[in-house]
């Protein structure tokens, strides 16, 4: 029993990262609360930070997990974070068009007497419309290396050699990704610096 839950460990000697564990829970507790969060906490008293952030040698994606509680009426749906493969939906998508804040109070859910925000994004253009150059896979994998990293993004092949002294990540991060797809970390950590930006313009 672990604060009112109830903790399985019992079934191997380590769980690692793998805990199962159970807490009952009112129906009407639900219907009146905007979300579900778990947070780990270690024996050294380590504590999951309640944010992303960015980590160079992490998966930034070791935040408390939250499920939004939505009301339809009378039925109470549970919506994640994200939707998995980077498939379109989640609260945090949807917190996001709407201007929210996704590091302010209440992960930036907009309280019910709030009017809503009128946000205008506008995406940046990456690549270059001249250049019409087709790269093949095996041209790709002979920049697989430290001296001339060449990287994918949503299919398009980026040389980061000019950025391996400048780049903020280090030139590790940029290393790393030579000679392979790099859309899934590019387009998480761009939506990390586009909702730390949409804070800094709130506040501002």
């Amino acid at each position: 029993m672990l604060y009112g839950g109830r903790l399985d460990i019992s079934w191997r000697d380590s769980t690692h990262c793998w805990a199962f564990w159970s807490y009952d829970i009112d129906i009407e507790d639900l219907v009146n609360s905007e979300g579900v969060l778990a947070r780990a906490m270690d024996e050294a008293m380590n504590i999951q930070p309640r944010d992303m952030y960015w980590s160079v040698l992490g998966m930034m994606n070791n935040p408390w997990f939250r499920v939004a509680v939505r009301k339809e009426g009378d039925i109470i749906r549970f919506e994640h974070p994200a939707q998995p493969a980077l498939l379109p939906g989640g609260w945090m998508e949807r917190v996001k068009n709407a201007g929210g804040d996704l590091l302010g109070p209440n992960w930036g859910e907009q309280a019910q007497d709030e009017k809503p925000r009128q946000v205008v994004v506008q995406e940046i253009k990456m690549t270059n419309d001249e250049i019409k150059r087709e790269i093949e896979f095996d041209e790709l994998r002979k920049h697989d290396n430290a001296s001339e990293p060449w990287f994918v993004v949503k299919d398009e092949v980026y040389d980061g050699t000019a950025f391996l002294q400048e780049h903020p990540g280090g030139a590790t991060s940029i290393i790393a990704a030579a000679g392979l797809d790099a859309t899934e970390e590019f387009v998480a950590i761009r939506e990390y610096l586009m909702g730390t930006f949409l804070k800094s313009v709130a506040q501002h």
